[in-house]
């Protein structure tokens, strides 16, 4: 590693997953042309000591470095530990199964020297699944500013539905070193603690750019017998996660008016909380088991919301086509094409690690 600051920090929380690893590592590596550093925090998974000998397959480049967990922190205590030891200029967090192409760091560099003022950037990602097979991509048709001034952008970002799911993911963020030390990710969210943390970053004046690029190979096990199953497939758990930021946003008094307002509305639960707990559709013990503090409440909304799933759907295509245009709508069946193609017609996997582009 060069002795000035790196430009990327590439953090890879790990548990149990060296057979993935070593590709993940493989894949950061291949992006030339960049100043970076590969930081992978083991979270004292049962395999601890297979992890660490496929970091150790790379020993010869500083710019790799391995902590171990003397106790497991959980997945978002152990983000914010790497947030800590990052030194470059820009952080983007990794799982240890995910992929880069192999120019997705040189673009994005690229993308940030033009934009200095922008704080996080939302990226493009595209789906892969255990055996390294393209399933579905989501990326915006174009650039999308979001941050308090823009009041439509900010409640969908906050509604998380279209944005970010159907232009990038809460986790695919590239974003400014410090950030990571001002705004931590919160454990008692869940899987839902990167859209919390995406609130909160816009609630201390920040700015994100949605970019319309793929920057990012993210792996979705489909199978089960998959070796680990993601975190989001759990049944009820983005409910949960949901649950939990809504309840939290309602008890703070730190929020920015323009925030402040919507999360404390009818509106905001409708969105947020009813819109996701009609697409989930869960049976009454479903809810009692997932949030028993909730269920009845939840259970009564269910039954009595005038939203069912197909008029959700609708408002999430016209939410889009709000957002970026009638034009975007060639941009959104372009997608949709696309994905039938890989499941039905090709089976198109990740590159060769030396031209792994999209």
């Amino acid at each position: 590693m060069s002795q000035t600051q790196p430009f990327f920090s590439i953090l890879v929380p790990s548990y149990n997953r060296p057979e993935y690893l070593d590709r993940c590592i493989r894949s950061v590596l291949a992006n030339e042309g960049v100043d970076l550093e590969v930081i992978i925090s083991d979270d004292k998974s049962p395999r601890a000591a297979e992890v660490r000998r496929t970091v150790n397959a790379h020993a010869s480049d500083a710019r790799v470095r391995l902590f171990e967990q003397s106790v497991n922190l959980g997945w978002s205590e152990n983000r914010n530990f790497l947030l800590r030891e990052a030194r470059g200029r820009y952080v983007l967090l990794m799982g240890d199964d995910d992929l880069l192409p192999a120019d997705s760091l040189q673009r994005l560099q690229r993308r940030i020297l033009c934009r200095p003022e922008v704080d996080l950037f939302g990226l493009g990602f595209c789906v892969i699944d255990e055996e390294n097979r393209f399933t579905y991509q989501r990326r915006a048709p174009k650039e999308l500013l979001i941050d308090t001034t823009q009041a439509t952008n900010l409640r969908q970002l906050m509604a998380a539905h279209v944005l970010p799911f159907w232009t990038f993911h809460p986790f695919t963020l590239c974003y400014r070193q410090e950030l990571g030390k001002e705004v931590a990710y919160h454990r008692g969210a869940g899987i839902a603690d990167d859209l919390l943390f995406l609130d909160d970053c816009l609630n201390t004046g920040k700015t994100l750019l949605v970019l319309p690029e793929v920057f990012f190979y993210w792996r979705k096990f489909l199978s089960p017998t998959a070796l680990q199953t993601n975190l989001s497939k759990g049944r009820l758990n983005n409910l949960k996660g949901r649950w939990f930021i809504h309840q939290m946003l309602q008890k703070r008094g730190d929020l920015r008016p323009e925030i402040g307002a919507y999360a404390r509305s009818r509106e905001f639960f409708e969105d947020f909380v009813i819109k996701a707990l009609v697409l989930d559709s869960p049976s009454e013990a479903e809810l009692r088991h997932a949030l028993p503090l909730a269920a009845e409440s939840l259970w009564a909304e269910q039954r009595t919301t005038k939203w069912s799933a197909g008029a959700i759907r609708r408002w999430q295509l016209a939410s889009y086509l709000r957002l970026f245009g009638l034009p975007s709508l060639f941009h959104l069946v372009g997608l949709t094409l696309q994905q039938a193609a890989w499941k039905h017609i090709l089976t198109r996997r990740v590159p060769a690690l030396s031209n792994a582009t999209l």
